[in-house]
């Protein structure tokens, strides 16, 4: 199956997105679900489109460059859901399905098809993980739905002005940061869903700007064209100005919050090693930020704080991923301390 993503290479407008919802069951929550998806439409300027059967909606291809079908259920994986996924592939961009699970366990018995599924689609179907209730159920909350509308379709949240879209030329020091994280990311597999998930950045020495890596970039095979140069990010507009031939992350507003207000960072690497480190409960300590939306200034203070509190630069962004900050050029060494760490106590548990 072909892979098809836009390259971003500037923002789409409204009517190049187009957002359906489907609900499958009479989700218990999708009002609330339908609802925030068209604030984020107004705000953000996306077509949405609830839908009750997957032939009501309005497709006009040729003008939509992005077509995001959302699929919620409140039951458990099934098979039947995940084929009508992939035959749904031949309208859409891309797909997203969030089921809910009465437990772990029952969670983790469908992880092994989820994953061929995932493979099947070529990285085009997102299946939403659910997070733990109170009552020990896992539910892909209306708040991850809603942030998944906008991350699966236009993708960032700030406004964006290109100075110069030609592609950035780095120094020797700078492309081997990129080439280096983008080995570890790669060999050491720290992702979950996606390879394009994650950035890395690093600050233009002296200065407040920084490179990173555009938006839906691959890291595993990182094509050294996609690095952007965040020039200013001004809060009070919500504007980001940068140069390159392509946007930059969608996590370049936390990203800019950090290298303005904490001038001792001058290297960050976002990762999504979930096994490894945000799911795995040896590391439950290291989980410094609540459940929080990706992109947004708020979250930006919030990321700041949290590393200002870290003597080691390490730490996790709750249901999100992980953030390791440093005071050279380099890879923070945090990622391969701890991973070796993980590997000690991957091997404990194995042997017991």
């Amino acid at each position: 199956m072909k892979r098809f993503f836009y390259d971003y290479s500037r923002p789409l407008r409204k009517v190049e997105v187009l957002v359906h919802l489907l609900n499958l069951d009479d989700h218990s929550e999708y009002e609330k679900i339908s609802n925030g998806i068209q604030h984020a439409s107004e705000k953000f300027g996306f077509t949405y489109e609830p839908i009750s059967d997957i032939n009501e909606g309005k497709i006009l291809l040729g003008e939509q460059i992005v077509r995001l079908l959302i699929i919620v259920s409140d039951k458990p994986f099934t098979r039947s859901v995940a084929e009508f996924g992939l035959t749904a592939l031949h309208t859409y961009t891309a797909v997203s399905i969030a089921f809910n699970y009465s437990s772990l366990a029952e969670m983790l018995s469908h992880e092994e098809m989820i994953n061929l599924y995932k493979r099947l689609s070529n990285d085009r179907i997102n299946f939403l993980r659910p997070v733990q209730q109170e009552d020990n159920t896992y539910v892909v909350g209306h708040e991850k739905i809603v942030d998944n509308s906008i991350c699966d379709s236009v993708r960032v949240k700030y406004k964006a002005e290109c100075l110069d879209n030609s592609p950035v030329q780095l120094s020797a020091p700078i492309r081997k940061y990129f080439e280096n994280c983008a080995a570890a990311y790669r060999d050491y597999v720290l992702y979950h869903r996606s390879p394009s998930d994650g950035y890395f950045a690093v600050r233009v020495p002296d200065t407040d700007r920084f490179y990173v890596t555009s938006t839906k970039t691959y890291k595993d095979n990182l094509n050294i064209e996609r690095i952007a140069e965040v020039v200013s990010y001004d809060p009070s507009k919500n504007l980001l100005k940068y140069r390159g031939k392509f946007m930059p992350s969608s996590d370049s507003v936390e990203a800019a919050i950090v290298f303005k207000d904490m001038p001792e960072v001058n290297s960050l690497l976002h990762t999504h090693a979930s096994k490894q480190f945000t799911r795995n409960p040896q590391f439950s300590h290291k989980i410094k930020m609540p459940i929080a939306s990706y992109g947004e200034y708020e979250t930006g203070l919030m990321l700041r704080d949290a590393l200002k509190n870290e003597s080691d630069g390490f730490i996790i962004m709750e249901d999100h991923g992980e953030v390791f900050s440093c005071t050279e050029f380099n890879v923070p060494a945090t990622v391969f301390k701890n991973l070796d760490i993980y590997r000690q106590l991957n091997r404990k548990s194995v042997s017991v």
